[in-house]
């Protein structure tokens, strides 16, 4: 009886083994949300706002619609978004430590003429920030120091600053 069980399991096993795909020689497809170079797309003006959202809703909301807590609001020269590109971009940025409170102060969005087509919302308090589309430098940094680092939050504050916004990581 032993004999019949098991020679009745080895054509079984024969066919689960011979039905799994041998991955050797493949490479593994990274996953799709690894993210980007923001902003990604085609943008006509860039616009940074001081805002307070205690709730920590970002500058843009899921339905497209403005935060309604902004204080102030600048349209950004070409150099000046050139400078957040590099730093938002930079893998060196990130790094650092953060909390959970997110309550962004700093938004920029960026038009195509009239229409959002990525924005970013930052919180100096708790070093974290929420972007769309997902920043590749952020998405490829662990998650357990997914915080800004000391030169990343150094430039990010500098660059509020220079903004004259208030709330710029003091």
């Amino acid at each position: 009886m032993k004999h019949y069980l098991l020679l009745s399991l080895i054509p079984l096993c024969l066919v689960l083994f011979n039905s799994c795909e041998s991955s050797s020689s493949e490479t593994p497809t990274p996953p799709s949300n690894t993210g980007v170079v923001f902003p990604n797309a085609k943008y006509t003006s860039v616009t940074a706002y001081h805002f307070e959202d205690l709730k920590g809703d970002p500058i843009i909301s899921k339905e497209g619609v403005l935060n309604p807590t902004i204080k102030k609001e600048k349209v950004l020269t070409e150099e000046e978004t050139n400078s957040f590109l590099a730093t938002i971009n930079n893998r060196k940025t990130y790094g650092g430590l953060y909390t959970r409170c997110f309550k962004p102060r700093l938004g920029l969005v960026f038009y195509n003429e009239n229409k959002a087509v990525a924005h970013i919302s930052i919180c100096f308090e708790c070093s974290q920030q929420t972007a769309f589309p997902l920043i590749k430098a952020y998405e490829e940094t662990p998650v357990a120091t997914h915080g800004y680092s000391e030169e990343g939050f150094r430039k990010l504050t500098s660059f509020c600053d220079n903004l004259g916004f208030g709330q710029c990581g003091e």
